[in-house]
């Protein structure tokens, strides 16, 4: 049973640690872009009638709606951390795009832009005179959210056709990618310091098991018991005669 469970562990250590590196370096890769702060303009990717999904994106922001949902955030879709926002913005061309975020110092510029918005939109102001800049990660918009953003449309008569499904994860970075790069190379270490732990043990389970293999050969060795016998205990009785 110990032989088997040190092997366990050596199996489960090198798993680990190959799984996490290959998992940082996929992070690394699909995110190339966040890493190289290489975001490139909406509008652009609008006019040329690109694919907007898992496109990191910079946006220039001087119309929202509102902010029409809040769900709790779940990291890799697990771990409960903390609520997002969901807000939505009006582009530009007239349609509108959804944008989460946790952070509240984003929240808030985006709550002032809303009011200015609607003051716009209620001919209290005749400029759009608040705006800010964000750049983010384009991904789907699940059902959920989906079904709250429908509602918003409906309760402002606008129609579904003007909305564009998906949602810039403004909080996607430089700095939250290397995070979770720095997390899967944490946890693969933790697999090489199984896995050299399990080699370790094994090593000196094996030296240990020699050692006694040696003590015991020696004291059932019937040769060995003779020549004891024969040389004596190396003391000359003789000197105490």
């Amino acid at each position: 049973m110990g032989n088997k469970g040190k092997a366990n562990d050596k199996i489960t250590g090198i798993i680990c640690a190959v799984f996490f590196i290959f998992l940082a370096v996929m992070l690394c890769i699909i995110d190339k872009d966040v890493l190289a702060d290489n975001a490139t303009d909406l509008y652009d990717l609008i006019d040329d009638n690109a694919e907007l999904k898992d496109q990191y994106v910079e946006l220039y922001v001087d119309g929202v709606i509102g902010n029409y949902a809040e769900t709790e955030h779940k990291i890799n879709g697990i771990i409960p951390s903390g609520t997002d926002q969901h807000y939505l913005l009006w582009l530009d061309d007239g349609t509108f795009i959804s944008l989460t975020t946790r952070n509240k110092d984003l929240m808030s510029k985006l709550d002032a832009i809303c009011d200015n918005t609607w003051d716009y939109i209620d001919y209290k102001t005749d400029v759009l005179d608040k705006s800010i800049t964000i750049k983010g990660k384009i991904g789907s918009m699940d059902t959920e959210i989906k079904g709250f953003c429908n509602e918003w449309l409906d309760q402002l008569e606008v129609s579904h056709s003007d909305m564009r499904y998906v949602s810039i994860n403004a909080d996607t970075s430089r700095g939250s990618v290397l995070g979770y790069v720095g997390i899967c190379l944490l946890l693969a270490g933790v697999g090489v310091f199984v896995f050299i732990n399990a080699v370790n043990n094994e090593k000196k389970a094996a030296y240990n098991a020699q050692v006694v293999s040696s003590y015991q050969a020696m004291n059932n060795d019937p040769e060995a018991d003779n020549t004891l016998n024969e040389t004596g205990s190396g003391i000359d009785k003789d000197t105490f005669m």
